[in-house]
């Protein structure tokens, strides 16, 4: 996958990474009982891929969102405002061969992460990774 930069929040990081590892930041959702917000979590995660992996990575992980069977436009709509109910954010917005799936537009709003440092990169999938997506049978 050489256009994975189109479906990943990525950033590079400015900070050099301390033993060979570089933080990254996502949004995760907090229950209040009745209200909902987010907060920025971070991780931290080893820059051991090159550009090439990181498509590849990319491609396999979209590959593992749950299959949803979408018989109609009115199915398929509902599929993605499922992805909105289970994440607290939007419809699922962004398409890669028949795998729909929500991208925010903040670079820690998305299912997939990757911060890249002096060419080397490092990669994160978020912890509820499958409610961001689905893939259509």
């Amino acid at each position: 996958m050489k256009n994975w930069k189109d479906y990943v929040g990525f950033y590079e990081s400015q900070e050099p990474p301390e033993n060979g590892e570089v933080r990254i930041f996502y949004l995760s959702l907090i229950d209040l009982t009745s209200n909902s917000a987010v907060k920025v979590e971070k991780i931290k995660a080893n820059l051991d891929m090159n550009n090439d992996e990181v498509g590849k990575w990319v491609e396999d992980q979209l590959k593992t969102f749950p299959t949803v069977e979408c018989e109609n436009e009115i199915a398929l709509l509902r599929a993605k405002n499922n992805v909105a109910r289970q994440t607290c954010r939007a419809p699922a917005n962004t398409n890669y061969e028949n795998i729909w799936f929500y991208k925010g537009q903040s670079v820690t709003d998305t299912a997939l992460f990757v911060t890249e440092y002096n060419g080397k990169f490092a990669v994160f999938k978020h912890p509820h990774f499958e409610k961001y997506g689905f893939i259509v049978k």
